[in-house]
């Protein structure tokens, strides 16, 4: 079964960033989220709620 840690980090401008690490190929991945791709409020929640 695949491991991925997934980390979020989110900074006091609201610039939310995430990083994803597959345990067993150490290939990782990451996106910055800012202000110019803003997401809807609902849009933000579901994500928080299905990181959780």
């Amino acid at each position: 079964m695949p491991k991925i840690e997934v980390a979020f980090d989110i900074d006091a401008s609201g610039i939310v960033n995430v990083s994803a690490r597959d345990s067993a190929t150490a290939r990782a991945q990451s996106i910055q989220i800012s202000d110019s791709t803003r997401l809807a409020e609902d849009v933000k929640k579901r994500m928080i709620n299905e990181a959780e």
